[in-house]
């Protein structure tokens, strides 16, 4: 059982979808909105197609990790209260020192790798994590609140460069890269670093994506990437087309830096430069 979800948590019934007659050990993680100074709850939002594809990769990884037999998460979103259940993470397996290890493990990812963020209700601050309460530490900002501007078609047109070795042009142009297509692997790259661009920035904005294009053109001194990124949303997506621009760059290096190295293993001419974004519109204006 993988959901997400603004009701309470079904307690029983998410023990009960991992209980198996082989299973020695039943482990249960609760995480509840704790009392703090100035903190009434918290609200979460998150982007919830993202945030289920990820909670199954790490369900996935956790049972062939730790050979389990079953495991459920349920994470709530919406606006809570002090004691209320925020997370509910049941694991099955045969041994117990599995089990403990796996739920450890699920919560662990599940803080880094799945995008729900979390609004302490008091002060008016976005957080990703705990924020630190001295008033001398340095203080995330975090995502700025959008909810009241006007969702409008948006776009992003990127672009960026490789500089590469004439062996490394010769070889993508041939398809004889050993690590396979490196336009093709690039593409694929860039379109992954566009989907997941709120992962790796972390005040960026889940945004749900209506297009998304990727051109790379291979010249005598190296490869143009450029990505044209679309949504309809409250805000622009030129985080995204320079996140793909960079995923397909930084790729199209990794599979040809065997022929970038010198003999000292290092790469004194290989050089990514001029990512920037060419062109963003919103809603047919600026």
């Amino acid at each position: 059982m993988i959901t997400v979800t603004e009701q309470e948590i079904p307690f029983d019934r998410v023990v009960d979808s991992v209980r198996r007659p082989e299973a020695g050990a039943i482990v249960v993680f609760v995480g509840t909105v704790r009392s703090e100074k100035g903190i009434d709850g918290l609200e979460l939002e998150t982007y919830e197609e993202m945030a289920l594809q990820n909670l199954n990769a790490i369900r996935a990884q956790a049972i062939a990790r730790f050979g389990l037999l079953e495991a459920s998460i349920v994470h709530r979103v919406g606006r809570m209260g002090i004691g209320e259940d925020i997370v509910l993470i049941a694991v099955s397996a045969a041994h117990r020192d599995d089990a403990f290890r796996a739920s450890r493990f699920l919560i662990d990812e599940l803080k880094v790798t799945v995008p729900i963020w979390k609004k302490e209700i008091g002060p008016d601050t976005w957080v990703k994590g705990k924020m630190p309460r001295d008033p001398g530490a340095a203080r995330v900002k975090g995502m700025v609140d959008v909810s009241e501007k006007e969702i409008v078609p948006r776009s992003a047109l990127a672009e960026g460069f490789v500089e590469l070795s004439p062996a490394s042009v010769d070889a993508i142009r041939s398809r004889t890269v050993r690590k396979g297509d490196v336009l093709e692997v690039a593409r694929v790259a860039a379109l992954w670093g566009i989907k997941h661009t709120p992962t790796v920035i972390p005040h960026c904005h889940p945004i749900p994506l209506t297009a998304a294009e990727v051109d790379l053109h291979v010249l005598d001194d190296g490869v143009r990437a450029t990505c044209l990124v679309k949504a309809d949303y409250r805000t622009g997506v030129e985080m995204e087309a320079l996140t793909g621009v960079s995923a397909a760059l930084l790729t199209v290096w990794d599979m040809v830096k065997y022929l970038e190295k010198d003999e000292g293993g290092q790469y004194p001419d290989t050089c990514i430069r001029d990512v920037r974004v060419l062109d963003k519109s919103k809603g047919g204006g600026d």
